[in-house]
């Protein structure tokens, strides 16, 4: 039996189609190939996610494209679920993953990586700043630097990143003063922070 649901009308080709399959695809392929996600919706929610720094809510999503392709692209691997209803697109922005894991901020030297400032040493692992009642497991404390702070509209940018200020800020409070000279040098110089 084909794996992949058939739309009226199509079921000789269908049929066709998985009896010349090989042994190794995946049934997740088999609907990619039979039924593909348009390109307008794969453009459509490529844009979104470019829009909303990488990740958003499945409502976000669903404003662009059909449920039916963003079920499509969850199941062929082109968009990753993060957290509880947040996906993202597969690639390596570990900052932005971890801050929407644990529903927060990248902040602090992470922050600061993002801005392209320099700094003496790169973070060993992502800084996120999330509200004072949020509770962030102990796992997730090991993999991220967690700071707990209550933020206003002012101090995040984008929605998912501490501005240039409060970067400077949270670095001259946390880092040693070559460290955060460092930092707050390299933020005057980008004409971010006057």
């Amino acid at each position: 039996r084909c794996p992949a649901p058939i739309p009226r009308g199509v079921g000789d080709q269908c049929q066709r189609f998985c009896r010349r399959l090989t042994l190794g695809i995946t049934p997740a392929e088999v609907r990619q190939k039979l039924h593909p996600v348009g390109v307008d919706a794969r453009a459509a929610v490529t844009r979104r996610l470019t829009e909303l720094g990488w990740v958003a809510s499945w409502g976000q999503l669903a404003e662009v494209a059909p449920r039916s392709a963003l079920t499509t692209m969850v199941a062929s691997g082109e968009l990753v679920r993060v957290a509880h209803g947040r996906y993202a697109a597969p690639l390596e922005i570990p900052e932005r993953l971890a801050a929407a894991r644990v529903g927060g901020v990248v902040s602090h030297l992470s922050a600061a990586r993002h801005y392209g400032w320099a700094m003496m040493w790169p973070p060993p692992r992502p800084s996120v700043t999330v509200p004072r009642w949020r509770k962030v497991t102990r796992e997730q404390q090991r993999r991220i630097r967690v700071s707990w702070r209550d933020l206003s509209a002012l101090e995040v940018s984008d929605g998912w990143v501490t501005s240039p200020v409060q970067t400077v800020v949270d670095c001259a409070a946390t880092l040693p003063f070559d460290q955060a000279l460092t930092i707050a040098d390299s933020a005057l110089r980008s004409t971010r922070v006057t």
